[in-house]
């Protein structure tokens, strides 16, 4: 730089036409070689400018995993401590069933949501997304409360049981879907800050309410799940103004036909998610309704309370790297970015398999200690177990960059292929290892069939492409 500005100080000086028609061409040069440098400059300065939003989005996203795994293991431990095997079997099949009812009827509709924040957010259409995203909320969810309120009266008039079970567990799937709504726009728009607080903050507002009613009214089911509900409950009237923020109706002037083609490309993209919600569900829940079925309930709840805490790290790393680079990755989809493609999708599936691999050493060699350390003393006889659930979700964990891949390129029969095929796995291997082999087997089986869930998503997405995306 400081040759640059003393060979225009020796130009001005000098009245040698050859020297100065030689600086001047030499000046000419430098300036036609400017713009390129500070293209470089900008270039190097803006993927500084990116990476250091993606450490701090990052150590965000972990914090918020770590928050909520701590807020899952503070009421595992504590409940487990007073209730029996079977009162936390039965919990764990019936917020299964809130599971599956949020998995079916809201899940499908917010990764439409995922999928599609781009597209709108390039078009000037958010408000539009939202408002139609709103409405099917509500027509899925108000079809759940009238007709799951009907049999459930129906059923508990027949048979006499408690009626306050249905209603709490309806209640639950609505704000799962409320929550689900914050949750995702929180994510598509990079608010990683907010996404960790409201999501820690659900997780610990569960468990406290849940071990509060536990304490006071006793160690019974619907203490429990009611903790559950007025958790959730207490959360989402806090978070009111967020709410209305998302709420409000479109302000976009737009033509009937463009509402039209919204609602169809939602519903398109969502049909083939409500059977995957429930593949999903099989694959991951079923095995626990096996045990209960073949051994009891209160083997599932020693069962349930083992899986929880042994899969809630790997979860937690993998939805800390999927909240750090999914959206990045559907934005490089969508402007058809090759390179920035294979960055993100090596760097996702390295940092998986690097803190995955980690955790399941912990599993391995501190199964003991750890289960003496988190659960109730009624629980730990399962310590034996958290190897092979461990070993199942390090597999699981590798698995999903490869399905998040299939939903960037809209392609969603090939994750119903993949959900399908490690479901049926799960109750094949599932049913077998238990009939055979007690609570042993159902954990042996879980490495076998999430590696069969593995290995589909691999073979089902590697040759997607532009030519996928435009077809």
């Amino acid at each position: 730089m400081i040759a640059f500005f003393r060979r225009i100080f020796l130009l001005l000086l000098s009245s040698n036409k050859m020297r100065l028609e030689s600086h001047t061409g030499w000046l000419s040069h430098s300036l036609r070689k400017w713009p390129a440098m500070v293209h470089r400059v900008e270039r190097r300065t803006g993927n500084s400018v990116v990476f250091t939003r993606f450490l701090w989005d990052s150590l965000w996203a972990i914090l918020g995993q770590v928050l909520s795994a701590a807020g899952m293991v503070f009421g595992v431990r504590i409940i487990t401590e007073y209730v029996s095997p079977s009162v936390f079997g039965t919990v764990s099949l019936l917020m299964g069933i809130v599971t599956l009812g949020s998995g079916v009827l809201s899940a499908p509709v917010l990764q439409a949501t995922l999928r599609m924040y781009p597209d709108m957010q390039r078009q000037n259409m958010l408000p539009l997304l939202l408002t139609e995203i709103r409405r099917l909320l509500v027509a899925s969810n108000g079809l759940l409360i009238a007709v799951g309120g009907a049999a459930a009266l129906i059923y508990c008039l027949l048979s006499e049981a408690d009626f306050v079970v249905p209603l709490v567990l309806a209640g639950l799937v609505v704000l799962e879907a409320m929550r689900g709504l914050v949750v995702t726009v929180l994510s598509a728009e990079n608010k990683i800050k907010a996404y960790t607080l409201f999501t820690s903050g659900d997780v610990w507002a569960r468990q406290i309410l849940a071990v509060l009613l536990v304490i006071v009214f006793g160690a019974s089911v619907t203490s429990v799940i009611d903790g559950y509900l007025v958790g959730a409950l207490f959360l989402c009237v806090c978070c009111a103004t967020i709410f209305r923020g998302m709420y409000r109706q479109s302000d976009v002037q737009c033509e009937p036909e463009q509402k039209e083609q919204l609602h169809r490309e939602i519903v398109e993209f969502s049909r083939p998610l409500i059977a995957i919600a429930l593949a999903a569900w099989v694959s991951g829940l079923g095995d626990r309704y096996i045990i209960g079925g073949l051994l009891g309930v209160d083997a599932a709840g020693i069962y349930a309370a083992v899986y929880a805490l042994v899969s809630k790290p790997f979860l937690m790393i993998s939805a800390a790297i999927e909240l750090a680079l999914r959206q990045s990755y559907y934005h490089a989809v969508t402007v058809r970015d090759d390179s920035a493609q294979a960055r993100v999708m090596y760097t996702w599936v390295v940092s998986t398999l690097v803190a995955s691999v980690l955790c399941l050493v912990v599993m391995v060699f501190w199964a003991e200690e750890l289960a003496a350390l988190l659960l109730g003393e009624k629980f730990r006889g399962g310590a034996s177990l958290m190897p092979w659930i461990a070993g199942g979700y390090c597999l699981l964990g590798l698995s999903t960059p490869f399905e998040r891949r299939a939903y960037a390129y809209k392609k969603t029969v090939n994750v119903l292929k993949i959900q399908v095929g490690s479901a049926i796995a799960s109750i094949l291997v599932a049913a077998i290892g238990t009939y055979f082999c007690g609570l042993p087997g159902a954990a042996w089986a879980v490495p076998v069939y999430f590696g069969c869930q593995l290995t589909l998503a691999i073979c089902l997405t590697r040759h997607l492409s532009r030519s996928s995306l435009s077809a």
